[in-house]
């Protein structure tokens, strides 16, 4: 008996940035901002260019800018500017002689103080504690040059419950909402799929809050997330909200109310990206762990350390008897250690980004004071990095005043990578980047990848990147219990001039037991993430690094979009490789989730059926609006010319956003192993559309996906 099972999605336009440079090779100018106290904490307001020496790496740096703004002076925007010569020397950049210092007029958005509060989980008291301290901040900064923004961490996404403005009353409710945990189904701000929804701003546009959410929500849109495990879950949407600041002017603060910072060695990378982008974009984390003091987590985490190196050492003192388990397992207990301490973890994000953990059980009014102050009174000066090179490695700032007595809070250091479309590339990025631009371009290994059309939109049409590399391509390491596969891919969108228009980029490692190896080699790697493009002709550039071996791939494809059609308009249809939960909360914007389903398409539109399985094919259609009538839906499977499942025209229900999916499935008994061509129909108000693909079977078993640790 035919099944046919049809979902209905609603897909939602995402707005990305327009003016998108190409992939910049050298190193641009390092701005930083410092703030310098005496020894009564006081804030020292009259330092000169020739008492400051960077060094980045230790090389002395020659310092071209040199700017101090003063939170104190009325009207909130003049500054105090010192330029600084070429010619000055590397370690002690001076001011020309006889110059003084004149006051600048800066922009609007330069006068703006800009303030993210992002909450998490919080415990009942935790809740109580933030309410009353973000009471206390509203109280003691407010004023028409605030502007703040609130976010929560839902599961795996970050989401506004409050577009930036500075109204403080749409701020405080915002921030009751968000700690008292929106999502519930009884909060009027939430919609029916559990995600909070962005509450507008109140300010017109004359003012700076337009600018500001605009500049943040186009670059939150454009930004890929990345979250595979529990620890870069937390930092992708950390990392993300923080990228998105980086064209505002002036210094940016995120207050994180977080319960700690899960840690991983496996995840240092991505937490040193995240401390790299937050430096490169002048934004300041000042965070509160919300679970307290947990003297648990510093215990197990010394434990686990001791534990370890126990163990070392008695494998040196008695190196000729037998390798125990728990030798065998000491490096990976000194790893656990590591990401035991939450707390720490957390201090350290938010130290190296000029901020502080904000002290629990302590009078927090104080230290959001302290913050906002060192925000508004602050030293600003830039430099050009005497190396160019952009190799990926951590560059480490030091500043040192020759002024007796001082103190000086600043940034610890940066990534020297590249950027793409303005924002910072990841670590891992450098390599598949480097095989991009390899000559001949390498191909180690194969891998499936694909961009398929999804709903037409008025200026861009919505795709889908997939990708896919087999298991059996790849190298797979087995240690101890597990066995592990490791693969990093990014996808450079080009226009038809060669510019980057748009990054598609993706860290995955897969961990299965290593009793299951065999199954995971039957397995394969994927990857899907949504993007938009305007009618043209494209480049998709992509390549694929086998971390375990370092051996990498690289595929060119073409693609070429159509202006949307003035009537019915339909998707790719693609075979189903499996339909699973959705991991958190659902993402309107993926044109593969609907319902609590995540479709996986098959890319290499080869398959092989175990007794019971069903082959199932994907779609969408768009009706043109308003929607008057219903959307009939048939499909053909074919072989050789001759119909092996038909299903006759079936009346598809459209939402109220006109659009309607289907996933049509029909038992895998009904096909042999053969060639197959499948059709799917769409019809509406007297049209026709059609989509097509072409699928192979083969006789044997099919594998389930490898399992994420």
């Amino acid at each position: 008996m035919r099944h046919l099972i049809c979902w209905f999605i609603v897909l939602p336009a995402m707005v990305f940035a327009q003016d998108q440079p190409i992939l910049k090779t050298t190193t641009s100018e390092v701005m930083f901002d410092l703030v310098v106290r005496d020894k009564k904490a006081r804030i020292v307001r009259d330092l000169k260019p020739a008492e400051i020496q960077v060094f980045e790496d230790g090389v002395p740096q020659t310092i071209r800018h040199f700017e101090f703004l003063d939170g104190r002076l009325p009207g909130a925007g003049e500054t105090t500017v010192a330029a600084v010569p070429e010619t000055a020397p590397a370690n002690a950049a001076t001011a020309p002689a006889g110059a003084t210092a004149a006051p600048l007029s800066v922009n609007t958005l330069r006068q703006a103080s800009v303030v993210s509060v992002v909450i998490a989980d919080l415990t009942a008291e935790g809740r109580k504690e933030a309410i009353d301290a973000m009471k206390n901040f509203l109280g003691d900064e407010k004023g028409p040059d605030l502007y703040v923004g609130v976010f929560r961490i839902w599961g795996r996404q970050i989401t506004p419950v409050q577009a930036y403005t500075n109204d403080e009353g749409l701020i405080s409710k915002a921030i009751h909402r968000a700690v008292m945990g929106a999502g519930s189904a009884d909060d009027p701000d939430v919609d029916n799929s559990g995600i909070p929804q962005p509450v507008a701003p109140s300010s017109s546009q004359s003012d700076p809050s337009g600018d500001i959410n605009i500049t943040v929500e186009n670059a939150m849109s454009a930004e890929s997330a990345d979250a595979y495990q529990g620890s870069v879950a937390q930092l992708s949407i950390i990392r993300r909200l923080i990228q998105a600041q980086a064209a505002l002017p002036g210094r940016k603060v995120v207050l994180l109310f977080i319960p700690g910072l899960q840690a991983h060695p496996d995840t240092m990378e991505i937490l040193q990206s995240a401390i790299s982008v937050a430096n490169r974009a002048n934004v300041t984390v000042y965070a509160w762990d919300s679970l307290g003091y947990r003297g648990s987590d510093l215990a197990k985490s010394n434990q686990l350390l001791s534990q370890a190196a126990g163990l070392s050492r008695a494998r040196q003192l008695n190196p000729s008897r037998a390798v125990t388990t728990g030798e065998a397992q000491a490096m990976e207990t000194a790893e656990r250690s590591i990401s035991a301490n939450t707390r720490g973890a957390l201090e350290a994000f938010a130290e190296a980004t000029g901020g502080a953990l904000l002290a629990n059980g302590k009078d927090l009014r104080g230290q959001f004071q302290r913050a906002m102050e060192d925000v508004r009174t602050h030293y600003e000066l830039t430099y050009a990095p005497t190396n160019p090179n952009e190799d990926g490695r951590f560059r480490k700032i030091e500043v040192k005043v020759a002024r007796p007595g001082t103190t000086v809070f600043a940034r610890s250091g940066y990534y020297a990578l590249p950027l793409v479309n303005g924002r910072e590339v990841y670590p891992f990025e450098l390599a598949t980047l480097g095989a991009l631009n390899a000559t001949p371009p390498p191909h180690q290994f194969e891998f499936h990848s694909a961009a398929l059309r999804f709903r037409p939109e008025t200026e861009k049409t919505r795709y889908a990147f997939v990708f896919q590399a087999p298991m059996r391509h790849l190298t797979i390491n087995s240690e101890g219990k597990w066995a592990a596969v490791h693969v990093s891919i990014t996808a450079l969108v080009k226009d038809a001039e060669g510019r980057v228009v748009d990054k598609i980029s993706k860290d995955i490692p897969y961990q299965m037991p290593a009793n299951r190896i065999d199954e995971m080699r039957q397995g394969a790697v994927s990857f899907t993430q949504p993007f938009t493009l305007p009618p043209g002709r494209y480049a998709i550039e992509t390549a694929v690094l086998d971390r375990q071996s370092g051996k990498a791939s690289v595929r060119r494809s073409v693609l070429v979009v159509e202006p949307a059609p003035a009537g019915l308009a339909t998707s790719d249809v693609t075979l189903v490789r499996r339909v699973s939960a959705v991991d958190g909360p659902p993402n309107s914007a993926d044109p593969l989730q609907a319902r609590g389903g995540q479709v996986l398409p098959e890319l290499s539109n080869t398959v092989a059926f175990a007794p019971g399985d069903s082959m199932s094919f994907y779609a969408v259609a768009y009706p043109p609006q308003p929607v008057e009538g219903p959307v009939e839906m048939s499909l053909d499977l074919t072989r050789d010319g001759q119909t092996v499942v038909h299903s006759a025209g079936t009346a598809v229900q459209l939402e109220q956003n006109g659009a309607a999916s289907v996933l049509a499935s029909f038992p895998a008994d009904k096909v042999q192993p053969g060639y197959y061509e499948a059709r799917v129909t769409f019809s509406y108000g007297g049209r026709m559309t059609t989509s097509e693909t072409t699928v192979t079977v083969e006789a044997g078993q099919s594998s389930p996906e490898p399992e994420k640790k």
